[in-house]
């Protein structure tokens, strides 16, 4: 006698015919939590926030808010490594500026 797991027939989430093929689970979009957080950590926490809620809110069934849950997770992160860059560019730029300015000074007095 061989062990047969249990078969439950799949339930489509609610809104959704039943008999198609199982839909597929909105990204987590963890990924750009993870790529914020090296350039500017502050938005990584709400992009990780809403990409925790995105596979509990399917499992639910609850299609809409995942859907809403896996599109600010990504704009959160999108949000961090815009401005993660922008800050990084700006710091370099400064740095450069004073460098030079310091080495005039230096040369001049």
């Amino acid at each position: 006698m061989t062990y047969q797991p249990p078969t439950t027939p799949y339930e489509p989430p609610m809104g959704q015919q039943p008999g198609g093929p199982a839909p597929m689970a909105p990204s987590n979009n963890i990924v750009w939590s993870i790529i914020s957080i090296f350039l500017c950590w502050p938005f990584c926490i709400p992009s990780f926030i809403a990409g925790s809620k995105v596979n509990q809110l399917w499992s639910a069934g609850d299609v809409a808010g995942a859907q809403k849950a896996s599109a600010d997770a990504k704009k959160w992160g999108k949000i961090g490594i815009i401005v993660g860059v922008i800050l990084w560019v700006l710091y370099i730029v400064i740095s450069i500026i004073i460098g030079v300015v310091a080495a005039n000074s230096a040369a001049n007095g």
